[in-house]
C-alpha cells in the first residue's frame, strides 16, 4: 500500500532522512497492548508532572460543540471520513505542543523519548500506507520520510487547525483533542505521569470529546485518575540493536542516564563507598544534558542539582565523567560498548524510554523497583531489578567483574524477539482507531 503523494504549498520541502536499516534477522515482538476498562473515577491526586495549558479550555469547547463544529466522541461512529475496513488508508493527524523538532532532529540532536516516539508512530503510520500529519512546532513545513510536518499555529486553542481528519493523536496534552473541527476518532496520547488527568480542566475536555486514552504501561494504567484505557507498550527505534561481533570497553563502563534529581546522588555514594573500591578500574559515564550545560557552559543549576554536580566532579580521579546526550545512533554505540546500565528509576517514569533502548542494544540493567523499571527488563534475565542501593551496588559490582555474568545476561537482552518495532505499535493504534 503507497500513500498518495501530498500537495505540497509553494516553498515545502520534500525530505528523506537517513534511516538506520534494523539489524540482521530482526523481528518484531507480538503487538503488547492490553484493553482495560475501569469503572467509575477515581480520587487519587498527586503533583503534576505535565501542566495543562492556561488557557480556558472547556468553554472553547462547549462553544465548538454547541455550534456543531466539533464533531464529539458519539460521532465517531457515523464519521463518513472514518477509515473502517482494515488496511485502508487513513489520514492521521498527531498533535504535539512540545519542543521544536521535526522529522530529521533526532539524527543530529539528542531528543527526549516522547519527540522520538512521536517521529517513530509517524513514519510506521506512513509505511503502512497512511496519510500522516504532524503539527507541532517544527521550524517550517515539509514532507519527511513521507510524514507532512506542519507548524502548530500559535491561535490553535481558539480554531481547530484542521477541519477534519479520520484520526486524531493528541500527545499527552488533552486541549490538543480539539485540534481538528472533526475526527473519526480521536485518541490521548498519555505519555505523561498521568495525575494531570484527574484535573478539573483535563476531564472536561474528557466528558466532552470521549477520546481513547492510551497509555504507555501497566504502572501508567494503575495510577490513572480516570476511569478506562488502552496499555501500548512504545517501540524501539531500528537503530537500537546489539552488535553480535561487540566486545564492551575494557576497561569496563557503567552507564547512567537518569535525571540527576531522580536518585543520582545516591548513585554517586554508592560509586565511591562500594562499587569503584571493589572495581578500580570500572568507569561510570554519566549522560546528562543539564548537568553538561552546567559543568560546560556555566549555566546556573539549581542549588539540589549544584550538590550532584560538585560530587560527580569530586569523584573524577574515580572514573566518573559527566558526558553529553547524543543523537540515537550515538547512544546507540554507548550502549553496545557498555556493561550495564545503572538505572535509579522514579515513581513518575511512566515509560523507561532510555532502559528499552540500552535492553535493545543488549545492555544489562540494574534498576530499582520503581515506575515501570519491571516492564523493561526481565528480572534475572536481563538484568536486575533490586529492592535498594546496597543491593544495586552489590549486583553491579558482579557485573562490572564477572564477563560470564554479564555474557549471559547481554545476550538475553539482544534477543529479537524482545525488540518491540514501531510497526507493531503503529499496527495497535490502528486497531483502536478503526
Amino acid at each position: 500500500m503507497r500513500n498518495a503523494p501530498h500537495r505540497l504549498a509553494p516553498g515545502v520541502r520534500r525530505v528523506t532522512s537517513a534511516l538506520t536499516r534494523p539489524c540482521k534477522n530482526t523481528r518484531a515482538s507480538a503487538p503488547a497492548t492490553r484493553s482495560t476498562a475501569r469503572s467509575g473515577i477515581g480520587q487519587k491526586t498527586a503533583s503534576l508532572s505535565f501542566m495543562l495549558p492556561s488557557r480556558q479550555i472547556a468553554p472553547v469547547l462547549s462553544k465548538w460543540e454547541g455550534a456543531g463544529r466539533l464533531a464529539s466522541g458519539s460521532a465517531r461512529a457515523k464519521n463518513k471520513h472514518r477509515a473502517r475496513d482494515e488496511g485502508k488508508s487513513m489520514r492521521i493527524a498527531i498533535f504535539d505542543d512540545g519542543i521544536s523538532y521535526d522529522g530529521t532532529t533526532a539524527e543530529t540532536q539528542a531528543l527526549g523519548g516522547v519527540e522520538r516516539a512521536v517521529i517513530a508512530l509517524a513514519r510506521a503510520f506512513s509505511g503502512l500506507g497512511h496519510e500522516v500529519t504532524v503539527l507541532n512546532r517544527c521550524p517550517g513545513e515539509q514532507v519527511i520520510d513521507g510524514v507532512h510536518w506542519r507548524p502548530l499555529p500559535e491561535d490553535w486553542a481558539s480554531e481547530p487547525p484542521l477541519a477534519a481528519t479520520d484520526a486524531l493523536i493528541a500527545v499527552r496534552d488533552p486541549a490538543l483533542l480539539a485540534g481538528a473541527a472533526e475526527a473519526g476518532a480521536r485518541v490521548l496520547w498519555a505519555l505523561a505521569a498521568p495525575a494531570y488527568l484527574g484535573t478539573a480542566s483535563a476531564r472536561g475536555v474528557l466528558q466532552v470529546l470521549r477520546p481513547a486514552l492510551v497509555v504507555p504501561s501497566l504502572a501508567s494504567y494503575n495510577a490513572l485518575p480516570v476511569g478506562g484505557a488502552t496499555v501500548i507498550v512504545p517501540g524501539v527505534e531500528a537503530v537500537f540493536h546489539p552488535d553480535p561481533a561487540g566486545v564492551p570497553a575494557d576497561p569496563p563502563v557503567a552507564v547512567v542516564t537518569t535525571h540527576p534529581a531522580h536518585g543520582l546522588a545516591e548513585l554517586l555514594d554508592l560509586w565511591r563507598l562500594m562499587i569503584h573500591p571493589a572495581v578500580p578500574t570500572a568507569r561510570l559515564h554519566i549522560y546528562s544534558s543539564v548537568l553538561y550545560r552546567g559543568l560546560t557552559a556555566a549555566l546556573p543549576l539549581p542549588p539540589a542539582l549544584r550538590t550532584v554536580a560538585d560530587s560527580a566532579l569530586a569523584l573524577a580521579a574515580r572514573g566518573v565523567e559527566v558526558r553529553a546526550p547524543l543523537p540515537a545512533a550515538g547512544m546507540a554505540r554507548v550502549y553496545r560498548e557498555a556493561r550495564v546500565h545503572l538505572y535509579p528509576g522514579h515513581a513518575q517514569d511512566m515509560v523507561g524510554w532510555t532502559l528499552a533502548d540500552s535492553q535493545a542494544c543488549g545492555l544489562p540493567a540494574v534498576a530499582r523497583m520503581r515506575g515501570a523499571a519491571g516492564e523493561r527488563l526481565v528480572n534475572g534475565q536481563t538484568g536486575y531489578l533490586v529492592p535498594d542501593d546496597e543491593a544495586l551496588a552489590n549486583v553491579a559490582i558482579q557485573l562490572l567483574s564477572h564477563e560470564g555474568m554479564w555474557r549471559v545476561q547481554a545476550e538475553e537482552a539482544a534477543r529479537p524477539e524482545r525488540r518491540r518495532s514501531w510497526e507493531a505499535v503503529a499496527r495497535a493504534f490502528e486497531r483502536l482507531m478503526m
